[in-house]
Protein backbone atom coordinates (compact mmCIF):
# COMPACT_ATOMS: atom_id res chain seq x y z
CA UNK A 1 0.00 0.00 0.00
CA UNK A 2 1.32 3.15 -0.98
CA UNK A 3 1.66 6.20 1.74
CA UNK A 4 -0.33 9.59 1.68
CA UNK A 5 2.85 11.31 2.25
CA UNK A 6 6.49 11.27 1.61
CA UNK A 7 9.46 13.21 2.69
CA UNK A 8 11.71 15.25 0.43
CA UNK A 9 13.98 12.38 0.44
CA UNK A 10 11.57 10.17 -0.75
CA UNK A 11 10.10 12.12 -3.45
CA UNK A 12 13.59 13.09 -4.93
CA UNK A 13 14.33 9.28 -5.56
CA UNK A 14 10.55 8.47 -6.57
CA UNK A 15 10.14 10.82 -9.02
CA UNK A 16 14.37 10.93 -10.07
CA UNK A 17 14.89 14.79 -9.79
CA UNK A 18 17.75 16.99 -8.06
CA UNK A 19 16.52 19.06 -5.11
CA UNK A 20 17.57 21.68 -7.32
CA UNK A 21 14.74 20.43 -9.55
CA UNK A 22 12.49 20.26 -6.58
CA UNK A 23 12.84 23.88 -5.54
CA UNK A 24 12.02 24.63 -8.75
CA UNK A 25 8.98 22.76 -9.15
CA UNK A 26 7.84 24.07 -5.98
CA UNK A 27 8.49 27.73 -6.87
CA UNK A 28 5.95 27.17 -9.84
CA UNK A 29 3.52 25.50 -7.77
CA UNK A 30 3.99 22.26 -9.61
CA UNK A 31 4.49 20.57 -6.19
CA UNK A 32 3.70 21.57 -2.77
CA UNK A 33 4.49 21.08 0.94
CA UNK A 34 1.93 20.50 3.13
CA UNK A 35 2.24 22.25 6.75
CA UNK A 36 4.35 19.28 8.01
CA UNK A 37 6.83 19.84 5.23
CA UNK A 38 6.08 16.71 3.70
CA UNK A 39 4.56 15.81 -0.05
CA UNK A 40 0.95 14.43 -0.56
CA UNK A 41 0.64 11.62 -2.72
CA UNK A 42 -2.05 12.97 -4.68
CA UNK A 43 -0.41 16.26 -5.25
CA UNK A 44 2.13 14.29 -6.64
CA UNK A 45 -0.15 12.07 -9.03
CA UNK A 46 -1.09 15.55 -10.70
CA UNK A 47 2.07 16.34 -11.12
CA UNK A 48 3.13 13.12 -13.19
CA UNK A 49 0.36 13.48 -15.57
CA UNK A 50 0.98 16.35 -16.25
CA UNK A 51 4.46 15.90 -17.07
CA UNK A 52 3.61 13.05 -19.23
CA UNK A 53 1.15 15.71 -21.54
CA UNK A 54 3.25 18.57 -22.01
CA UNK A 55 4.72 19.51 -24.74
CA UNK A 56 8.07 20.91 -24.92
CA UNK A 57 8.32 24.57 -25.77
CA UNK A 58 11.87 24.15 -27.22
CA UNK A 59 13.10 20.97 -29.03
CA UNK A 60 16.21 19.55 -30.79
CA UNK A 61 16.82 19.79 -34.39
CA UNK A 62 17.12 16.08 -34.86
CA UNK A 63 14.16 15.93 -32.73
CA UNK A 64 12.21 18.53 -34.82
CA UNK A 65 13.45 16.85 -38.29
CA UNK A 66 11.98 13.36 -36.58
CA UNK A 67 8.93 14.45 -35.32
CA UNK A 68 8.06 16.16 -39.07
CA UNK A 69 9.32 13.34 -41.06
CA UNK A 70 11.87 15.83 -42.73
CA UNK A 71 15.69 15.69 -42.82
CA UNK A 72 17.65 18.30 -41.14
CA UNK A 73 18.91 20.16 -43.83
CA UNK A 74 15.23 20.82 -44.79
CA UNK A 75 13.94 22.08 -41.23
CA UNK A 76 17.44 24.57 -41.57
CA UNK A 77 15.90 25.64 -45.26
CA UNK A 78 12.68 26.32 -43.44
CA UNK A 79 14.21 28.36 -40.95
CA UNK A 80 15.88 30.21 -43.56
CA UNK A 81 12.53 30.55 -45.12
CA UNK A 82 10.62 31.80 -42.18
CA UNK A 83 8.56 28.64 -41.24
CA UNK A 84 10.58 26.76 -38.91
CA UNK A 85 11.25 29.40 -35.60
CA UNK A 86 15.14 29.19 -33.84
CA UNK A 87 15.02 29.45 -30.25
CA UNK A 88 19.02 29.31 -30.55
CA UNK A 89 21.38 27.33 -32.09
CA UNK A 90 20.54 23.81 -32.54
CA UNK A 91 17.25 24.61 -30.95
CA UNK A 92 14.05 25.28 -32.37
CA UNK A 93 10.03 26.79 -30.71
CA UNK A 94 7.95 23.65 -30.83
CA UNK A 95 4.38 25.13 -31.64
CA UNK A 96 5.15 27.65 -33.45
CA UNK A 97 7.27 25.93 -35.88
CA UNK A 98 4.21 23.09 -36.06
CA UNK A 99 1.68 25.73 -36.84
CA UNK A 100 3.57 26.98 -39.54
CA UNK A 101 4.40 24.15 -40.70
CA UNK A 102 1.08 23.43 -41.34
CA UNK A 103 0.02 26.44 -42.38
CA UNK A 104 2.27 26.16 -45.39
CA UNK A 105 1.05 22.52 -46.34
CA UNK A 106 -2.55 23.78 -46.09
CA UNK A 107 -1.33 26.00 -49.02
CA UNK A 108 0.84 24.03 -51.26
CA UNK A 109 0.02 24.75 -55.03
CA UNK A 110 2.14 23.49 -57.78
CA UNK A 111 2.44 25.32 -61.14
CA UNK A 112 3.01 23.28 -64.24
CA UNK A 113 2.60 23.83 -68.13
CA UNK A 114 0.04 22.42 -70.21
CA UNK A 115 0.90 21.03 -73.84
CA UNK A 116 -0.81 24.53 -75.53
CA UNK A 117 1.68 26.32 -73.16
CA UNK A 118 -0.57 27.49 -70.69
CA UNK A 119 0.79 27.57 -66.73
CA UNK A 120 -1.68 26.35 -64.59
CA UNK A 121 -1.79 26.27 -60.64
CA UNK A 122 -3.01 23.39 -58.86
CA UNK A 123 -3.94 23.32 -55.31
CA UNK A 124 -2.63 19.84 -54.38
CA UNK A 125 -3.99 19.26 -50.90
CA UNK A 126 -7.63 19.66 -52.83
CA UNK A 127 -6.42 17.76 -55.63
CA UNK A 128 -5.39 14.95 -52.97
CA UNK A 129 -9.32 15.27 -51.81
CA UNK A 130 -10.67 14.90 -54.40
CA UNK A 131 -8.71 11.82 -55.27
CA UNK A 132 -9.57 10.32 -52.31
CA UNK A 133 -12.98 11.00 -52.54
CA UNK A 134 -13.14 9.59 -56.08
CA UNK A 135 -14.19 12.95 -57.70
CA UNK A 136 -12.97 14.06 -61.04
CA UNK A 137 -10.44 16.86 -61.58
CA UNK A 138 -12.13 20.11 -63.37
CA UNK A 139 -10.78 20.46 -67.04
Amino acid sequence: MLPEKVTKKELTGLLDLYNKKLQELEYKGRITKNSAGSYELSNITDFVLYERYKIPEIVRLADLASFLSLSERRIQQMTEDGLIIRARRGEYEFIPSIKNYIESINNVFEEFEEENGETKSVNLKELYIKKILNIKPNK
